[in-house]
């Protein structure tokens, strides 16, 4: 299982904290694989990283989360564009007006995130 072998440390962090300490101020694609935590990395960019991000592809390890998923990026102007149900892979992206709409979504998106 998951827990045999050695174990190594690493050390966590937000989109959000990526976003501010690189100065970054647009995304043009990023792609999340996390092994069933894509829910807690979506929280963790919510603020900063999801606004400022054009395009999303990810792979899901829980069927639920293609509706989650969905509902967390909706706020900020995302619409899903292809999902191989096969690889467990979605990928979102937004127009240049949605992403302008999306910086007034971020309570609304917070508020989905911390619900999931």
């Amino acid at each position: 299982g998951d827990t045999d072998g050695p174990f190594i440390t690493v050390k966590l962090t937000t989109l959000d904290s990526i976003v501010e300490r690189e100065g970054l101020r647009k995304i043009d694609l990023m792609k999340i694989d996390v092994e069933g935590h894509e829910l807690k990395v979506l929280a963790g960019g919510a603020a900063k990283a999801l606004p400022i991000t054009e395009n999303i592809t990810m792979e899901y390890h829980q069927p639920q989360f293609v509706q989650e998923v969905g509902d967390i990026l909706k706020p900020f102007g995302f619409r899903m564009v292809d999902h191989n149900e096969e690889k467990s892979i979605m990928s979102f992206t937004k127009t240049a007006r949605q992403a302008a709409n999306s910086a007034g979504a971020r309570a609304e998106a917070r508020a989905a995130a911390s619900a999931a």
